[in-house]
């Protein structure tokens, strides 16, 4: 016997919760779950960067600026100039991966963009234990980028030890593909 309608339990907790349905009126729902289902697109939603810098395969990461016209090379000396309401603007192209990006907060008001500036054209991150290594990261959207061939990890995204503090690693939307693995699990 299949029930239909019944998307929802009574407190409003969706079905079913993590994988898999409770019998009863109440969807068991753990807290550290609950904390993730808050919509995590709301703190950049209608919000446009106020400022651009860019990252490009033909960039400079010493005598780059981070214009379009002198681009930096990579995305994690890129983000070391990164400011709230800013955005990291990535140019088509393959790069390494193992970047490792650390401390970067954005706010409610005012989040930072990691993007790929052509959603056709994705580019990619190719490589590394970790495609990107993002730690003490606070309002940040990773969008429009590729991920392949990463050992471990396509985006690692932790607290950097700080496992005590629930606010050190929060609020990160990643809107990206991240190809098939090319090792066997």
């Amino acid at each position: 016997m299949s029930l239909e309608g019944f998307q929802d339990d009574i407190e409003g907790d969706s079905r079913p919760a993590l994988g898999a349905w409770d019998i009863g009126a109440d969807e068991y729902v753990p807290t550290w779950s609950r904390r993730l289902s808050v919509n995590p697109a709301a703190f950049a939603d209608d919000k446009t960067p106020n400022c651009e810098i860019h990252v490009a395969t033909s960039g400079s990461d010493v005598s780059g600026d981070g214009s379009k016209e002198g681009p930096y090379a990579t995305i994690d000396n890129a983000a070391k100039f990164v400011v709230p309401g800013c955005a990291l603007v990535v140019a088509p192209g393959v790069y390494p991966g193992g970047e490792y990006i650390a401390n970067l907060a954005g706010t409610v008001n005012q989040p930072i963009w990691i993007r790929g500036s052509d959603p056709n054209n994705r580019p990619v991150i190719e490589g590394g234990g970790a495609g990107i290594h993002l730690t003490k990261i606070r309002y940040l959207v990773v969008e429009n980028l590729e991920i392949r061939g990463s050992a471990n990890n396509g985006i690692n995204c932790d607290d950097g030890g700080d496992y005590a503090n629930p606010a050190t690693t929060q609020y990160v939307l990643s809107l990206i593909h991240i190809s098939e693995p090319t090792r066997p699990y």
